[in-house]
């Protein structure tokens, strides 16, 4: 889950239990790019950045805003977990551009080209650091969980805003992220102890309930979320990993996007109990 996208908090590194697996140390973006070229970066954005950080998808420093403001940013992150964070604002960032392009009348077919281009690679970059072990599983799937609900926000926001090929190209990054979820679930199942599970899904459950109280929800969804809620603790009394986890997840996202608001609850169809037999 998420903070407002309009007051974004730093977010704080996940934990896991001690019997969680440990990754091995990633290279970080400082040796990646090197201290001389950080450094050339950094003059090069000046004033031209400070502009490139309001453009939007469409307009002519939306490119410089992508390519070279953003990486600088990821050249500050020393860590793959910092890297991961900050990857995940910018996929955020995505869905903000999206609802201040259909404000302001502007979701034309190049600027959803170029926000999907801009998705496409940060998916990309964070599936290929999830396939190389750079953070845990915990954090993995937690992470690839946000890129999944983001995914589906901006899939729905552009319903009606874009030519149906457009649409469909949101459809199929949102398919994607669905099934970097689907993988990072079977990894954390496969690879790790049922405590460590356990303790994925008592996250996830303790931060829904302490989400709950203040989010604006419509009694449908928090119906529906309450269902979900169920379905984990039975599946937990039963043993049932891969269901708890699934279960949770899907409360996740109905939480997630209410958070957004972007779209009505009878628009949201998670996974059903019977879609998940012979997952357990």
């Amino acid at each position: 889950m998420k903070p407002e996208l309009l007051n974004r908090e730093n977010s704080q590194e996940r934990t896991s239990p001690q019997d969680s697996k440990q990754r091995p140390a990633s290279r970080t973006a400082w040796w990646r790019y090197g201290a001389g070229t950080l450094a050339v970066v950094v003059l090069c954005v000046g004033a031209v950045g400070v502009a490139a950080n309001s453009a939007l998808p469409g307009e002519g420093l939306y490119t410089f805003k992508t390519d070279v403001v953003e990486e600088a940013g990821l050249m500050m992150r020393f860590s793959p977990q910092a890297e991961l964070t900050y990857r995940k604002e910018l996929y955020e960032e995505r869905l903000a551009e999206v609802q201040q392009l259909i404000v302001t009348k502007s979701f034309t077919a190049e600027a959803a080209e170029e926000v999907q281009g801009a998705m496409q690679e940060l998916v990309e970059e964070a599936q290929a650091m999830f396939r190389a072990d750079e953070v845990d599983d915990l954090t993995a799937l937690a992470a690839a969980q946000d890129f999944v609900s983001i995914s589906k926000a901006i899939e729905t926001l552009s319903f009606k805003e874009v030519d149906d090929e457009s649409h469909a190209e949101f459809g199929v990054i949102y398919e994607t992220t669905f099934d970097i979820v689907l993988d990072a679930r079977a990894e954390l199942i496969a690879e790790n102890s049922t405590s460590t599970v356990e303790f994925y899904v008592a996250e996830q459950l303790a931060e829904l309930q302490a989400t709950l109280p203040e989010a604006t929800l419509t009694p449908a969804a928090l119906q529906e979320i309450q269902r979900y809620l169920t379905l984990t603790n039975t599946a937990i009394s039963k043993g049932e990993k891969n269901r708890a986890v699934s279960f949770v997840n899907s409360a996740t996202e109905i939480l997630d996007l209410s958070q957004y608001q972007t779209l009505p609850l009878e628009d949201v169809a998670p996974l059903e109990p019977e879609q998940l037999e012979g997952e357990g």
